[in-house]
């Protein structure tokens, strides 16, 4: 998207909400662009229209981007949905043939079910915990597919270079300590030389030889 195309988003959000102070100045207008330029902008401008058709309040960053993605990513699957091509995938391939499985059902529900454990699901004979047991997890990975699917790309890479910036010296210095602190093998152990002379000594009364 364009600085000229964002403009028209950013005027059309306006437009459709003139009482809330939405991107009233040069600092919130830049912000904005940097977070929605990577979206195409006949995308925005189709997510805003929806936007403007459903709500009363006037929308975030989050919510464009949420919209956006929509329709670029596809929807997520709901949790029947994802419960029930599980269900039908095992009555299809049994628990001996997890990859054809695998191949039908989306890619999120792959990732819940092998963190589950395909044969785990399979081989529970407990039904209603064993749905319960993937709502939990199913609810986890969606909220977490969410977030990573609303980042602009460059904050991402951003955000993983910078937890890699900070957490490679910790632990390059951890180490670096570990090694500096390390006692010898054998400090503060007796030889076995001087262990025998003080055997001796004991048998002997105190005396040595």
């Amino acid at each position: 998207m364009t600085t000229d195309e964002f403009n028209l988003i950013a005027g059309a959000i306006k437009a459709s909400y003139p009482a809330s102070k939405i991107l009233i100045d040069a600092t919130a207008m830049r912000f904005w662009y940097a977070m929605l330029k990577d979206v195409d902008y006949s995308i925005a401008e189709n997510a805003i229209m929806e936007f403007a058709a459903t709500s009363t309040f006037p929308p975030t960053i989050a919510d464009i981007r949420r919209l956006c993605m929509e329709r670029t990513k596809g929807p997520l699957p709901s949790f029947d949905e994802a419960w029930g091509s599980v269900q039908k995938a095992i009555g299809m391939y049994g628990q001996n043939n997890p990859e054809q499985a695998y191949g039908a059902m989306d890619d999120v529900t792959v990732s819940i079910v092998k963190n589950l454990g395909w044969i785990n699901i399979c081989t529970d004979m407990n039904v209603s915990s064993s749905r319960a047991n993937f709502r939990i997890a199913y609810e986890d990975q969606i909220n977490e597919c969410i977030k990573k699917r609303q980042l602009p790309e460059i904050v991402q890479k951003t955000k993983q270079m910078q937890i890699e910036q900070n957490t490679k010296p910790a632990l390059e210095a951890k180490e670096t300590g570990l090694i500096e602190n390390a006692k010898p093998v054998n400090e503060g152990v007796e030889a076995p030389a001087d262990l025998m002379e003080e055997l001796r000594r004991k048998l002997n009364g105190g005396e040595t030889k």
